[in-house]
């Protein structure tokens, strides 16, 4: 099998015949030379499914590096004070996004900033420095009727409070790296 990359059209790829789409909804390209000679996501979003993980999880950039949220996610539930957790992509002027946390915590715990400096130095000792959490925030996590995370919900957020050109807007259980530089 020969990828040549993604197009930007999916629809371009269609062009000239034959072709078709797979299982997964992108457009192949069939020809006699290769089995299969491009290949064009017909959706910006690829998701990550594995054994370990079997619901989709979409990954994102930071500084140009590809984030899985699955993998930060499994280092914070680790820590014993966290019982959920779930990473987005969060806004940041000079990194495109950052990695942002929202956590729930184990009942009994107090959400505050020793709470939050625990969990961040916990993941930044687990992960390579690109892939740390910058940013976390306790609350509670929006969910699906089958209790599926709805991420999207969290996305928009993070945008909505970031996104503008106006400097950021922070919740009020929100924490930053930049606040345990000591």
């Amino acid at each position: 099998m020969h990828t040549r990359g993604a197009c930007q059209d999916p629809r371009a790829a269609c062009a000239t015949p034959p072709c078709q789409r797979d299982r997964s909804g992108d457009v192949v390209t069939l020809q006699t030379t290769a089995p299969i000679s491009s290949i064009c996501a017909a959706h910006r979003d690829v998701s990550i499914r594995n054994d370990r993980n079997p619901w989709p999880v979409r990954p994102f950039k930071s500084s140009d590096y590809r984030i899985s949220p699955f993998e930060l996610e499994s280092v914070l539930i680790e820590h014993p004070l966290v019982a959920e957790a779930a990473v987005v992509p969060s806004p940041d002027p000079v990194r495109l996004s950052v990695p942002k946390a929202f956590v729930v915590l184990v009942p009994g715990a107090t959400a505050d900033r020793e709470t939050a400096g625990s969990v961040l130095a916990f993941a930044r000792e687990r992960l390579a420095p690109y892939k740390r959490v910058r940013r976390l925030e306790f609350a509670e996590l929006p969910k699906t009727v089958s209790g599926k995370i709805r991420r999207v919900e969290l996305r928009g957020r993070e945008a909505d409070l970031h996104g503008g050109p106006e400097a950021p807007i922070r919740g009020e259980l929100e924490f930053w790296e930049e606040d345990f530089k000591d």
